[in-house]
């Protein structure tokens, strides 16, 4: 009996397998064989899972990744079935101009599952953020929080202080990498608090950037101790790849993390991540 390849449920969100499937023409909503890389990190392209160890395809987006192993908190371990094909951002389909309208957009380092941004930390950072606008220049401001960070509150927090906000939508929409696309596009300036995926597709997108920005304090619970914990999330400036370069107007920098020079063809890609029998290194 033939086993049915496993796919990732994870493909699916900020629509990454969807602008693939775009790309290449399948018009239905035929999974990905495998996992595809989630986002940009310094440590890990990719969780170490079951998934992984049942020896489906990985597709991460840099050849370096794919010979340097991945999930590096736990020791740098290979992962033998990795293909590079560069960053889902990559195969956008259509670029449509948009007007400017804001000179600064904000896209701070963000909640993500059981970790939470602390009460009280967005209503300081709102704070920061509309006094680092004002002293650095900028007319207009915006922040785009992620859909976990979005609620009256916060939406309060930063209009009081002048900010509009913004969301590129629930990260499960097939939508999301455009609106974020839309967003940045939208803003002369990004920033963030850390060095981040967004600031990498507001480089490719020719956006000057900035790592700039209060460090945000986060609620960690802790299931092994069944309580919760406080932490500071803290870039580690000096472990982050690209670091060493200046950020700031480099487009080489986005060209190497996303993955450009690895991106396929749609050949390539139906092969790879849709038909078995041509997956090849």
């Amino acid at each position: 009996m033939q086993v049915k390849p496993r796919t990732c449920a994870g493909n699916e969100l900020y629509g990454h397998a969807q602008i693939i499937r775009d790309y290449v023409g399948i018009t239905d909503k035929t999974p990905i064989r495998g996992r595809v890389q989630h986002g940009w990190a310094p440590h890990a392209s990719v969780f170490y899972d079951e998934l992984v160890t049942s020896g489906e395809p990985v597709y991460v987006w840099t050849e370096r990744d794919r010979h340097n192993g991945y999930d590096g908190y736990r020791g740098g371990i290979k992962i033998p079935q990795a293909h590079a094909i560069g960053a889902p951002f990559l195969y956008m389909l259509g670029t449509e101009f948009t007007q400017i309208i804001y000179d600064v957009l904000a896209i701070p380092y963000h909640s993500l599952g059981g970790m939470k941004i602390a009460a009280g930390a967005w209503q300081v950072y709102s704070t920061w953020f509309a006094e680092f606008a004002r002293c650095e220049g900028f007319g207009s401001a915006a922040v785009c929080l992620h859909p976990q960070d979005l609620n009256q509150d916060t939406l309060r927090i930063f209009t009081d202080d002048g900010v509009d906000v913004l969301c590129a939508g629930a990260n499960a929409e097939p939508t999301f990498l455009y609106q974020l696309q839309k967003h940045i596009l939208s803003s002369r300036t990004v920033i963030s608090n850390i060095p981040s995926t967004a600031l990498l597709y507001a480089l490719w997108l020719k956006k000057p950037v900035m790592v700039a920005g209060l460090l945000l304090k986060c609620s960690v619970f802790d299931s092994a101790v069944d309580k919760e914990k406080t932490m500071i999330y803290a870039p580690m400036e000096t472990e982050y790849r690209g670091m060493g370069r200046e950020w700031s107007e480099d487009r080489q920098v986005a060209i190497d993390e996303l993955g450009e020079s690895n991106k396929r063809s749609c050949d390539d890609l139906m092969g790879l991540l849709w038909e078995g029998s041509k997956i090849a290194a």
